[in-house]
């Protein structure tokens, strides 16, 4: 199994090299095909430049046969000028004319020869010209052949390249060629051994799975060895067990009982006699000797706890009886208090709000121990309603009529109020700080407040002061020595 891996490993290996070798080569026969490409188009172009070096060689060939014409022309017509201008000076010559016709004559030739001089400084500028067009024409036409003849030469090297890269190229195709038939049969090789892999692998498995049946099997019989062999020990712990209670029971060896033992002829019923027989000493328990102390120990202890049951049972209904006067008076008295409070409260709150109604009612009057109390307010100008629903500045205001209500029916000598008046309006202030007045015989109040109204009324004001920072200062005035002086 391992070596076929190992094969099927290399020829994947193999496989893998000849898809990177097609690779390079496809790599390498695209980058010849450009080259070829380029070289085509270098071939192109140069063959194009060599067509327009050829064009401007002969035009420039043209140019130059025309020029050699102008200077031969030119040539002749000085020739030509030069010999009738010695023409016409040996007719002078030879003409015997009178003074003034050999002037004119002379002039005549005179204007000749100026005309014809001027024409041969002309031709010698045109010919000077020609010569030099002549000698810029060979030159650029040497110019132009030496860049044809470079032309020439390197169409030639790219010939020979191009010829060069088509072989290279036609090689790479064939060494492409081998190396897909190469890769064709290292495919159908490797196709060959995945089959062969396969059918191993299904054998394999099929090899596991029967060793997998067979150990399961073995471990079966592990399993049964061991459960037979915990049998056989449960076995003999069991007559060993046996053993020593026949030995402890009836103090008798296994071979002795074997030989005092006979035949049972019911065996269910002596065994329902061996059970009754043990269920009735079990239930005598074990014996004790002290039995008759324990007794009396006993019997002391329950007279005693006896004793103290009917104590307890006599101090409970003592205790009920105390409750149930306790709970009487307390329903009395707060039967009273409630009364003496709930007129007390109608009539300060009259007072407080200077008319409305008020009253106390209890929730639940079948039992006063237990009963909650709701207050029922009506200021002025409004209905009847829980105090809940009254705004806050009411809701203290009765708040404090009920205070000065529990004031009025159980006194007190001392009293400290901490800014209760602080939701009242100035006019409410001013009627709280009045009615404080009322109770200053019998209880001495203590009225924490930043309200004018309630200071208005004190006897005397304690305040603290800072009159530098960080350090304070107790100050106190007794309004009833200043009102008084």
């Amino acid at each position: 199994m391992a070596s076929f891996q190992a094969q099927i490993q290399d020829l994947q290996g193999q496989v893998e090299a000849a898809r990177l070798n097609m690779s390079q080569a496809d790599l390498a026969f695209q980058q010849a095909q450009e080259g070829l490409g380029h070289l085509a188009s270098q071939v192109k172009h140069q063959s194009q430049h060599q067509l327009i070096a050829q064009d401007e060689v002969s035009q420039l060939s043209q140019t130059i046969a025309n020029a050699e014409a102008h200077y031969e022309q030119a040539q002749e017509d000085l020739v030509a000028a030069q010999a009738a201008i010695a023409r016409l000076s040996q007719d002078l010559q030879q003409l015997n004319l009178s003074e003034e016709d050999r002037q004119q004559q002379l002039q005549v030739l005179d204007a000749s020869l100026s005309h014809y001089r001027t024409q041969e400084a002309v031709k010698q500028v045109e010919v000077r010209q020609l010569r030099h067009d002549l000698a810029t024409a060979k030159s650029q036409l040497e110019e132009r052949q030496n860049f044809l003849m470079q032309y020439e030469n390197l169409a030639d090297q790219n010939t020979a390249d191009l010829a060069e890269l088509e072989r290279q190229s036609a090689d790479l195709l064939e060494q492409l060629a081998d190396l897909e038939s190469t890769a064709q049969q290292q495919q159908a090789e490797l196709t060959a051994l995945r089959e062969a892999r396969r059918v191993l692998n299904e054998t394999y498995r099929a090899h596991e799975q029967e060793d997998r049946q067979l150990q399961g099997q073995l471990q079966q019989l592990y399993k049964d060895e061991a459960r037979a062999q915990a049998q056989i020990e449960k076995n003999e712990s069991l007559i060993d067990s046996h053993l020593d209670y026949l030995s402890q029971e009836y103090q008798l060896t296994y071979e002795a009982a074997k030989t005092e033992a006979s035949q049972l002829e019911d065996a269910s019923q002596v065994s329902h006699q061996v059970k009754e027989i043990k269920r009735q000493i079990d239930n005598l328990g074990p014996i004790n000797l002290a039995a008759i102390d324990d007794y009396a120990a006993l019997d002391e202890r329950y007279t005693h706890l006896r004793e103290q049951e009917t104590d307890l049972l006599t101090a409970m209904g003592q205790l009920q009886e105390t409750m149930d006067e306790m709970d009487a008076e307390v329903i009395k008295r707060f039967s009273e208090a409630f009364h003496q409070i709930n007129q007390q409260f109608q009539k300060i709150f009259k007072k407080l709000f200077a008319g409305g109604e008020a009253a106390l009612q209890l929730t639940d009057p079948s039992d006063l121990l237990t009963t909650g109390i709701d207050i029922i307010a009506q200021p002025p100008g409004k209905r009847k309603q829980h105090l809940a629903l009254l705004s806050g500045g009411e809701r203290a205001f009765t708040a404090i009529a009920l205070l000065f209500a529990i004031l009025e029916t159980r006194p007190v000598p001392f009293c400290v109020l901490d800014e209760v008046e602080a939701a009242l309006d100035d006019a409410n202030v001013f009627r709280y700080g009045q009615y404080l007045q009322n109770f200053t015989e019998n209880t001495q109040f203590i009225v924490i407040t930043h309200r004018k109204g309630t200071m208005e009324h004190a006897d005397v004001l304690y305040g603290v002061t800072m009159e530098q920072s960080g350090v304070s200062k107790l100050a106190s005035v007794r309004l009833s020595e200043a009102n008084y002086d």
